[in-house]
């Protein structure tokens, strides 16, 4: 996207008529559209994957890194970005950015511990985490972003409207998962070719229905909504699906399609926005604010870690490293900033497009790759002797099935 956005805004090769057009017409989509379209996809696709029986263990620990700990860290980035960054950013902005911030998009580190074998309670935790701190993050985002519309709360006033967002999203995310859930089991016969689709269906209407209603028409947190539903039908729906695998890799699908497409777009609106903010000063406050906010993720995890311990599954100095070094920024906050470019444009629009994509490259970059190292060092993928017992059972049990068979 950053390629092919250069080429086409900076440089002079001529990519035809149409394609030039269609990218034009991305750079210049509808704010609301855009959160639309992509958020209640890669939200509920995410919350589906949930384990609930691990995740009611570890419950209370997402809960105070999400709730608590995104309040923290929002703050933090913006006063940082308030009193240190040079763009005379004044408070309201500067919420508004630094929430985007605080939104974590781990899915890279999530299929990194799987992949090594790592504890589910901790892939849980993560996960867990970060859908919820999208929901609390884009809570305060919303109040941010109306605040530099020209809305004013005071204290009291803010408070409310931050409870009437998260409670009323969450307590509608359960009613429209609990629809969706009757639908799916009316829907159930498994010698129906047309009761499984309906099923697939059901679950792409929820996610939309969910996100749109609870944000449109009842004026609460659409985000939470979505996860909450998720939530639902993560619980009670599997036993009355037809083809899991089917379903699990449909929503797999549309996930990598919804975060190809925006970090796709992301590339071509930072490379359309970089004409007037790419200078070696930017690029070192970009610098200081992906330290900070490592900084900022580890402070918040060391001052919970007393009650992290005590909560749930507890949990450890090495399980906290990789919560610390796995904060990673992806779609949402590109979403978050798009938005905000979309809707004030100008240099404030391209500052937060540039800023928050640079930190998301970086933790891609950085954070992702060496994560696999990270867990290796800290000897995360160790087996124990159980497993290394039941896995030379499994091999006796092979070797002595072929040698009867052939």
């Amino acid at each position: 996207g950053a390629v092919l956005g250069f080429i086409r805004y900076n440089g002079k090769v001529n990519l035809g008529d149409a394609f030039e057009a269609s990218m034009d017409s991305w750079i210049d989509i509808d704010p609301h559209l855009l959160l639309y379209v992509f958020l209640p996809i890669l939200l509920f696709g995410d919350a589906m994957k949930l384990n609930f029986e691990i995740i009611k263990g570890c419950a209370l620990q997402c809960l105070l890194l999400a709730g608590p700990g995104v309040v923290f860290g929002s703050m933090c980035s913006a006063l940082i970005a308030q009193h240190i960054l040079p763009y005379g950013w004044d408070f309201n902005t500067s919420l508004c950015f630094g929430s985007i911030l605080a939104a974590t998009d781990p899915v890279a580190v999530v299929g990194l511990l799987n992949e090594l074998g790592c504890s589910k309670v901790l892939t849980m935790q993560i996960a867990g985490e970060s859908l919820l701190n999208d929901g609390v993050a884009i809570v305060i985002w919303t109040i941010g972003y109306e605040m530099m519309s020209g809305e004013r709360y005071n204290f009291v006033e803010g408070l409310g409207f931050f409870c009437k967002l998260a409670l009323g999203g969450a307590g509608l995310g359960v009613l429209f998962g609990g629809l969706c859930l009757v639908v799916i089991s009316r829907c159930s016969d498994v010698f129906s070719h047309e009761d499984s689709l309906l099923q697939g269906v059901a679950t792409v209407l929820c996610a939309y229905a969910a996100f749109y209603l609870t944000e449109h028409e009842f004026g609460c947190s659409g985000v939470l909504g979505t996860v909450m539903a998720a939530v639902v039908l993560a619980r009670l729906m599997w036993p009355h699906i037809i083809h899991r695998t089917a379903l699990d890799n449909f929503w797999h699908m549309v996930e990598f399609m919804a975060n190809t497409m925006i970090f796709f777009l992301a590339g071509t609106v930072i490379a359309n926005s970089t004409v007037d903010v790419l200078s070696w000063e930017n690029l070192g406050w970009l610098g200081l604010l992906y330290a900070s906010a490592i900084v900022i993720r580890l402070v918040m995890v060391v001052l919970f870690y007393p009650i992290l311990c005590r909560v749930g599954f507890g949990t450890n100095w090495k399980d906290c490293t990789v919560i610390v070094w796995g904060g990673l920024r992806g779609a949402v906050g590109l979403a978050l900033a798009l938005a905000v470019k979309a809707h004030f444009g100008g240099h404030t629009g391209n500052l937060f497009v540039f800023h928050v994509g640079g930190l998301a490259l970086l933790t891609l970059i950085v954070n992702a790759t060496s994560c696999k190292a990270l867990v290796t060092k800290l000897g995360m993928t160790s087996r124990t002797w159980a497993k290394d017992d039941m896995l030379e059972h499994l091999k006796d049990k092979q070797r002595q099935l072929v040698h009867e068979k052939y």
